[in-house]
């Protein structure tokens, strides 16, 4: 088992016959990615001799994102329902009509000649940007380009930048179950997590 280049949390077991074998630790939780039951098993009793362990079978709910396996149809799904509603009714936005698209492709907002601190103080605009970036990089890359553009504006934002702001949660609120979908060939891929602790 290797760590790939591009995350060292992510370690993989050369692919034979089609068999994918995946370990992904974050923090404590570790996360076993494979279309053999039994690598996964012998896995799991092999890190229980090392670790103390809640194994909570196969992934339902980790790091904030709802995961959807369809072994039918071969296919995973991953949602932050509840993540999107905390964030309207922390912005005050529950009842707020879904808008379309994140941004209207007319908005031209630009950064402030003079900052009214004043202003800036009755928007939580940081907060809200940076709510919605976590969504962004983790299950939303269809707001990545508006949170990145609004993000600009950190420092030095207006009731405009506001509006932008809160334009975002409003798609979000129309789309609050879209998120990424990963087909898997050959054979259904089956994710188990396992919560670790260290003795």
């Amino acid at each position: 088992m290797k760590p790939l280049d591009a995350d060292t949390c992510v370690y993989m077991v050369p692919e034979e016959n089609g068999i994918l074998k995946l370990l992904v630790v974050y923090v404590d939780d570790t996360f076993l990615l494979s279309n053999d039951l039994t690598w996964i098993r012998t896995i799991k009793t092999e890190l229980a001799k090392q670790f103390k362990l809640r194994d909570l079978e196969r992934i339902n709910y980790a790091l904030g994102i709802k995961f959807t396996q369809n072994e039918k149809e071969g296919t995973i799904t991953m949602s932050q329902r509840p993540y999107v509603m905390e964030l309207l009714k922390r912005f005050g936005m529950l009842d707020c009509k879904p808008a379309p698209t994140p941004m209207t492709p007319s908005v031209k907002l630009a950064k402030p000649i003079k900052v009214n601190e004043e202003e800036m103080a009755n928007f939580p605009y940081q907060m809200l940007v940076g709510s919605m970036m976590y969504l962004a990089v983790a299950t939303r890359p269809d707001i990545a380009y508006a949170v990145s553009f609004l993000s600009q504006f950190n420092t030095c934002y207006t009731v405009e930048h506001w509006k932008a702001a809160k334009r975002v949660l409003r798609y979000l609120k129309g789309t609050m179950d879209l998120g990424p979908g990963s087909h898997i060939y050959l054979h259904t891929l089956i994710i188990y997590l396992c919560f670790m602790f260290v003795i």
